[in-house]
């Protein structure tokens, strides 16, 4: 083979230009000569006679048949590329196939497949190794192509060594392998995420449906009630035919029935929350905000050796007034009293709903407030009193406004008063002892004494 059909040779088979070490080594391995060959210098010498002339004949039809083994040869190896471009396409249709295959049996017969294409594709390369040993290098010494070898067609054509190499394949194929493999992937995520949704969609029809029966089920029940109930009454008023008018007597023992069941129910829940009469208070605690926890309300006055007095009365109207004041001890002729014993009753008690509401307006709280605090302090720094004021009836517009509340619970001499902040939080919890009457006397009678001696006092100190 001369160089420049080896170089497009090489060229077709392996898709690039040769390198110089190409070049070397397919020369040593004798795959192609620099020209025709040598002429000797004995064949130079020689004087042209019939045998030369028949020499140069021979020469003439060696070289004819030299061009036609080169062009047979040009042929073959475009047969060559044509067999390997369709190898290629068979490779890419198979794995296609297969590809398809493997979707839609992903789950059961991947090893399989795997196996039958890596047989498919050890068949496929000696399929081509044995098309390319048709194409050997022909000897320069002997002009015969000679049947090579194993060996030899792996060191003659080193490119095949690799059969992905070989035809130029094995990007591709591992880049689709990898797309169908993703492809595969995906569908079996869509197709879980599908059926989780449907799952879900059934479990949610599931339950609408169940309970719309449930609600069936109760108005059924309701109505075959009903019409058992009608059904009875209607059997009691036929039998009550006979002593007459007996369905109007059923009616009305009915109603009668009912109006005395409303009675004594309403009669039990109101009177459960009636509070009526004096009662002492024992122990109050209020929301530390630091702690998040109740905290005993009247330690700082155990600490300062005070004695603290409160107590609640309730009138039959359910009006209700708070008294308190405290002094040190041994000096009850000098207590301490504030402005909101100075107010008329602007506390309700609710017993039906077991709260305490706040009846007056917050414009007529306000204008009574800032009465008390101008009488009993006209003296007192203006910014001071503006503020009290202030914080008062904010205090209690949001009492007026239910934002704040108050809700008690009784159980027999025992009261328990509990307020709540706009977030619905507990903050105070006021414990009471129902009082005899002798005790309210005694405690009403101690208050009325005390009174008197703080507003003596306040009087004197005023003046001064």
């Amino acid at each position: 083979m001369l160089k420049d059909e080896w170089l497009e040779y090489f060229e077709a088979v392996n898709g690039r230009k040769p390198r110089p070490i190409d070049f070397k080594e397919a020369l040593e391995r004798g795959e192609f000569v620099l020209s025709e060959g040598p002429v000797t210098s004995q064949e130079a010498n020689q004087v042209p006679s019939d045998q030369g002339k028949a020499s140069a004949n021979q020469q003439f039809e060696e070289g004819t048949a030299t061009a036609r083994a080169l062009a047979q040869s040009q042929k073959d190896r475009e047969d060559a590329q044509e067999a390997m471009a369709n190898a290629a396409q068979e490779k890419r249709k198979a794995l296609s196939q297969e590809t398809v295959s493997q979707v839609r049996t992903i789950q059961s017969g991947r090893q399989a497949e795997d196996i039958q294409k890596e047989e498919e594709q050890r068949q496929r390369v000696a399929e081509a190794k044995e098309r390319l040993a048709r194409y050997a290098p022909t000897r320069p010494e002997t002009g015969i192509r000679s049947a090579p070898t194993s060996t030899e067609v792996d060191q003659s054509i080193p490119v095949f060594s690799n059969q992905a190499q070989h035809l130029g394949l094995s990007e591709d194929l591992t880049k689709l392998d990898q797309k169908e493999k993703k492809a595969a992937k995906k569908i079996a995520r869509q197709a879980a995420r599908d059926k989780k949704k449907a799952e879900k969609l059934a479990a949610k029809a599931k339950s609408k449906e169940e309970q719309k029966v449930i609600k069936l089920e109760k108005r059924l029940e309701g109505q075959l009630r009903l019409l058992e109930s009608v059904q009875d009454v209607d059997q009691k008023s036929q039998k009550a035919k006979g002593w007459g008018k007996g369905a109007l007597i059923s009616s009305l023992v009915a109603v009668v029935l009912m109006l005395l069941v409303g009675g004594v129910y309403g009669f039990w829940r109101n009177a459960s929350g009636n509070i009526e009469g004096t009662w002492e208070l024992k122990s109050s605690k209020v929301l530390d905000e630091n702690s998040g926890k109740l905290t005993n309300a009247l330690k700082e006055h155990e600490d300062n050796d005070e004695v603290y007095v409160s107590f609640l009365k309730v009138d039959q109207s359910n009006n209700l007034q708070t008294h308190s004041y405290f002094y040190t001890k041994g000096k009850e002729d000098q207590p301490t009293f504030t402005a909101s014993d100075y107010l008329k009753e602007y506390q309700v008690v609710d017993q039906w709903n077991k709260s305490i509401i706040y009846i007056k307006e917050v414009s007529e709280f306000k204008r009574e407030l800032t009465r008390v605090v101008s009488q009993l302090y006209p003296n007192a720094d203006k910014n001071l009193v503006d503020y009290y004021i202030s914080d008062n009836v904010d205090n209690y517009r949001l009492y007026r406004k239910g934002k704040r509340t108050k809700s008690y619970t009784v159980n027999k001499n025992t009261l328990i008063v509990s307020t709540y902040n706009e977030d619905g939080k507990l903050t105070s919890r006021d414990t009471y002892e129902k009082a005899s009457k002798a005790t309210a006397k005694s405690l009403e009678a101690e208050y009325a004494e005390a009174k008197v001696a703080y507003e003596k006092n306040h009087k004197s100190a005023t003046k001064k």
